[in-house]
């Protein structure tokens, strides 16, 4: 009775010890008879056990002729130290994957910027800066009244003037562009600066490389010299050259119309019967170059 309660307290412990364990783990088997085995252990269905050796030899043993199973301390270290590497394989590897994923997304961001610049490019659409210089000559007209009988007519032709405008707005296709400008009117004899602002439409009329273009301004000027302001209006045809649909050169011919143009003050200013400036206006024709990024 006695042998048979404690073989079947070895089998009750075999199999715990058994399912506890990851079976391809080498343990270690002691026999009652004081021998050992060591290798991979299968339970079987009728409760003995299977102990698979290293160089590949089977042995069965009942319940009854174990004494214990054991798992050698130095394989429990090794298992330990595998596990513990594996895990720090697992979070080095989770964490290069987060810096990689955290790149990836810089990288994604960094071309999804550049993509919109190339589209904005590419499609014409975006704030544009426009610079644009001229030179030209000046058609002055003005009528000065001495008594109600008398007037003095002033009309000529002459003066170069240097123009320099800076212009801001935004391009809505490659053909519409919509900003503000101002700029300086430079008279060379010294006679006047006309400071016009205004707003600015301009049109491409095709996508190429080299297209006409045509530039419409209006708005107001000021006299520098008088501090005098009227109307302000300009109208330029030419051509765009550039690759880039925002970036690009610009080479037109222009007019524009200023009142109230030369001051009559001073160009009458010696002249006493001279009671009032009934008119006076100032109409310019340039050469115009303009750089638009």
């Amino acid at each position: 009775m006695k042998k048979v309660f404690i073989s079947l307290i070895t089998f009750l412990l075999l199999g715990t010890l058994i399912t506890a364990q990851d079976l391809s783990t080498p343990m270690t088997v002691r026999l009652k008879s004081g021998d050992s085995i060591s290798g991979t252990v299968a339970k079987n269905d009728d409760g003995s056990i299977t102990v698979t050796t290293i160089e590949n030899d089977t042995f069965y043993f009942s319940a009854s002729e174990i004494k214990s199973i054991e798992i050698d301390p130095d394989i429990l270290r090794a298992r330990k130290l595998k596990e513990e590497q594996e895990k720090k394989q697992a979070e080095e590897f989770a964490k290069e994957q987060k810096k990689q994923a955290k790149e990836l997304a810089r990288q994604e961001k960094k071309q999804g910027r550049k993509d919109k610049r190339d589209y904005r490019q590419t499609s014409g659409k975006g704030y544009m800066t426009i610079f644009e210089t001229g030179l030209g000559v000046n058609h002055l007209y003005q009528k000065a009244i001495a008594d109600k009988y008398f007037s003095i007519y002033q009309d000529y032709l002459g003066y170069q003037m240097p123009a320099f405008h800076w212009i801001n707005g935004y391009s809505f296709s490659p053909h519409f562009f919509l900003g503000a400008g101002v700029g300086l009117n430079v008279e060379l004899s010294g006679e006047n600066m006309d400071v016009p602002f205004y707003l600015h439409l301009r049109s491409a009329f095709s996508k190429t490389k080299v297209a006409p273009y045509i530039a419409i301004s209006g708005g107001g000027a000021i006299s520098y010299l008088d501090g005098e302001v009227g109307p302000y209006a300009d109208a330029t045809v030419g051509i765009r050259m550039g690759k880039k649909k925002k970036r690009g050169c610009w080479l037109g011919v222009g007019a524009s119309y200023a009142r109230p143009g030369i001051p009559s003050s001073q160009f009458y200013q010696q002249t006493s019967y001279v009671k009032q400036v009934d008119r006076s206006y100032n109409l310019s024709y340039s050469l115009k170059f303009s750089v638009s990024f």
